[in-house]
């Protein structure tokens, strides 16, 4: 049998890549990508040096009926319709949720029945409780190498935060940068690079000046390459993160096990008015990073003061974690399991 991990151009792809060249000893996988509008930069380059047995999704495509095909993402209707194709032909198919994808589908008319035709779901814990009528089978565990290890030596840390992770407004730049003028003397630098509106960025940059932050902001709308990018998360002193949902996981990942402090929101409401744990936070602690904390601390003044003035501390991440060898590579042995192909 073989894994078929259909994912857009992006760097999750990296990560994926990362992942599958330390754990297929047995030549079990295979990635198609495809061309993802969200984002400027390519990484098929990268994705097929790290892992050669990488290619373009096309259009004659021919799986055994013990293989699984993994959807990484679901975003478009053109994804939607290859994998009604591959239900159809009776193939196993998994979904890794990314977040923002659930909560599109979900609402749709037919969003629940076609989310109910996967085999089995690749989630964060916790992420499925709002949708009781979404029956399938749940894993949770990393298909992703999320691994925060510099090429360079670690940079010098600088007072600087990180807000966010795109110009998605789901990130809730608005309440993080009341947040972020706080720490007085601090650049505040926003990755704004894809899926911004003009509107937004324009309300961003208002309410930055309303908050005197105007001359130490950086808005980033360039795609950094990973090696930068993650330079950046290391020479911050702290990562913001006002998600509703989960999301930034990566750059979390990268941020935390380079000993900057991050905050994000362990409670969130949905639209809906009701609250429930961030499935994002219980995701991180799979992975060890128990020093995250609660954004909403950050509203005290008091809190502030005392974590400008606190002596720098490493993250701790505990022994037993999810991002370890074995398991990641469980994880996908618990796919084959819920697909009943073991």
């Amino acid at each position: 049998m073989k894994f078929w991990h259909v994912i857009p151009d992006s760097n999750h792809a990296v990560s994926l890549a990362n992942n599958l060249r330390e754990i297929d000893h047995a030549g079990e996988h295979e990635i198609l990508m495809y061309h993802s509008r969200g984002h400027q930069k390519s990484y098929i380059e990268n994705t097929m040096e790290i892992f050669p047995r990488t290619s373009i999704l096309g259009k004659n495509l021919s799986f055994g009926e013990k293989d699984i095909v993994v959807a990484h993402g679901v975003f478009t209707q053109d994804v939607i319709n290859l994998f009604d194709a591959i239900y159809a032909q009776g193939i196993k198919t998994a979904w890794s949720i990314w977040g923002g994808d659930l909560h599109l589908l979900a609402p749709l008319k037919g969003g629940m029945a076609l989310m109910n035709r996967f085999s089995c779901v690749i989630t964060a814990p916790g992420e499925l409780l709002l949708y009781p009528d979404l029956h399938t089978p749940e894993v949770h565990g990393c298909l992703y190498k999320l691994d925060g290890t510099l090429e360079m030596s670690a940079p010098e840390k600088e007072d600087l935060i990180i807000l966010g992770n795109s110009g998605d407004p789901s990130n809730n730049h608005l309440y993080l940068l009341d947040i972020a003028q706080k720490f007085e003397g601090y650049q505040v630098h926003v990755p704004f690079a894809y899926n911004a509106t003009e509107d937004y960025t324009q309300t961003v940059l208002e309410k930055a000046a309303s908050l005197g932050l105007s001359d130490r902001m950086t808005l980033q709308t360039d795609i950094l390459s990973l090696e930068d990018y993650s330079d950046l998360l290391a020479r911050a002193r702290i990562f913001l993160a006002g998600h509703d949902r989960q999301q930034a996981v990566g750059s979390i990942s990268i941020a935390y096990q380079n000993n900057c402090r991050v905050y994000l929101k362990k409670a969130i409401k949905r639209p809906c008015g009701r609250e429930m744990v961030n499935p994002g936070y219980m995701h991180l602690q799979t992975y060890g990073f128990v020093d995250i904390q609660d954004v909403f601390d950050l509203e005290d003044d008091a809190t502030v003061n005392a974590l400008m003035r606190s002596a720098p501390a490493p993250n701790r991440i505990a022994e037993i974690n999810a991002l370890s060898v074995e398991h990641r590579l469980a994880t996908f042995e618990k796919i084959k399991r819920a697909c009943g192909v073991a």
